[in-house]
């Protein structure tokens, strides 16, 4: 899942051997997005779409079609894409957002205007048996009240949870 993507951006992932654009929504400003599948990840694929876990056990990956959601917040519209997939018999969807800086009144409450439709995503996807994962750029602190909301109106787990703080930015 790629964030902040622009068409000369798309050009150059196009070249990355091993990789495939499966969906992209490029941009000029900071919110465009793409999604790169790995050659031979989905079903039926070179390598039967499997992978190792962490004890080195094989899963078995199915990958779904991806598909871009347009949150309209004011004025703006912005995309979030999903990216479906099957793990060893457990549907998950992978939400990629990047929600706007809090830059100012009314972009703070675009931002948290965003958050509470991930947080509504996330409940919405859970209610058809599949297992929602937030990912990407939330310009948001983990101690803001507003982060605390979406974790519990999204009925989401903070992947910080046992591992501590750590920088985001400059990655």
């Amino acid at each position: 899942l790629l964030q902040e993507v622009t068409e000369p951006w798309i050009e150059a992932v196009r070249e990355i051997d091993g990789y495939s654009l499966a969906l992209s929504s490029p941009r000029i400003d900071n919110f465009g997005l793409a999604i790169l599948h790995r050659d031979g990840d989905s079903e039926g694929d070179q390598d039967g779409g499997q992978d190792e876990d962490s004890d080195g056990q094989r899963l078995r990956i199915e990958l779904g079609d991806p598909w871009i959601e347009e949150v309209e917040l004011g004025t703006t519209t912005l995309p979030m894409a999903v990216q479906p997939l099957t793990v060893d018999d457990k549907k998950v969807a992978i939400l990629s957002v990047h929600t706007l800086p809090p830059a100012g009144g009314r972009m703070a409450r675009n931002r948290n205007e965003q958050l509470q439709w991930v947080a509504d995503w996330a409940v919405r996807t859970r209610e058809t048996g599949v297992r929602p994962v937030v990912v990407g750029d939330l310009n948001i602190t983990p101690f803001s009240p507003h982060f605390r909301r979406l974790l519990r109106s999204g009925e989401l787990e903070n992947s910080q949870r046992g591992f501590g703080y750590h920088a985001t930015w400059g990655a």
